[in-house]
Parts: C-alpha cells; structure tokens; sequence
C-alpha cells in the first residue's frame, strides 16, 4: 500500500518532469526567454525537492535501516549531485542561447537533456520502488505525514 510520503513526494517527481516538459517546449517553439524562466522555475523546484530529501527523508531512512540495504542514502546524494551539476551546466548553456545564430545551440541542448532526462527516470524508479517504499512498508502513516508536513516542495 502506497503511504503519504511515498504519494507525496511522488507527486512533486510528476511536478518536475511537467516542468522540464514546459522548458522543452519552450526550446522547441524557439523561445529563448521563456525557456530560460520555465527552466529555473524547474531548477528551483528541483533543488528544494533534493533539499527536502536530504534533510527530512534521507537520515529517517538510514534510521529505517535504508543503508543496510543496496541503495544507502549516499547512493541517493551522489545521483542528487549529479543532477544538480546537470542543473548548473543547463543554466550556463541557457545564459547563452540565443548569442549563436540557427538551431544547433537548441539542439545541443535538448540532445544534452536527454541524458539528463534517463538520469531522472532511473532516479525517480529508485526512489519509488526503495526509498519510498521502505517508508510506506515500515513507518506508520502518521509519522509520514509529520515528514512530508516538513518538506517545502511538497506544498
């Protein structure tokens, strides 16, 4: 049975794909300005959901007994730093989008996002079917709900 938090926090993983979805399309209708803006609103939402997840949900899992399984709570922040690089070289290539006459800045980009894209993907399953689950299995739902009341991307 599928608990608050996994159910929660799933639903911001939705939130974020929506959004890249946006930037996308954004990139795709030639809108360097729009895709610049529809990107950091996903940027913000994806830092403040890694930001929830390290500080609320990472250390109750490795309390849970998350880290004597095979997907420790480190395994989670070294694919958040890697995300978050992603992020990073994505805001750099975006500053300078529209600086270069025709198509190729695009698509570089959206070739570049694919990665990124299958990166997230293989997150968001291991988050769903280890981390997640392993609270929807072993926490009473009221002590999920006193978790997910504490993560701001939730909201």
């Amino acid at each position: 049975m599928v608990g608050p938090l996994e159910a929660g926090m799933m639903r911001v993983h939705a939130e974020l794909d929506s959004a890249l979805h946006d930037h996308q399309v954004a990139l795709l209708d030639r809108d360097p300005a729009r895709a610049r803006r529809t990107f950091a609103e996903f940027a913000a939402k994806l830092r403040e959901h890694i930001a929830d997840e390290e500080t609320h949900i990472l250390p109750a899992y490795a309390q849970l007994g998350g880290d004597a399984s095979n997907s420790p709570a480190s395994q989670f922040e070294v694919e958040h730093r890697k995300l978050l690089a992603f992020v990073v070289e994505c805001e750099q290539r975006l500053a300078q989008l529209g600086t270069a006459p025709g198509d190729r800045p695009i698509l570089e980009l959206l070739d570049r996002q694919s990665w990124f894209k299958s990166l997230m993907q293989h997150h968001d399953i291991r988050e769903g079917r280890v981390l997640y689950r392993l609270f929807s299995d072993r926490l009473p739902h009221a002590d999920q709900e006193l978790i997910l009341a504490r993560c701001v991307s939730a909201r």
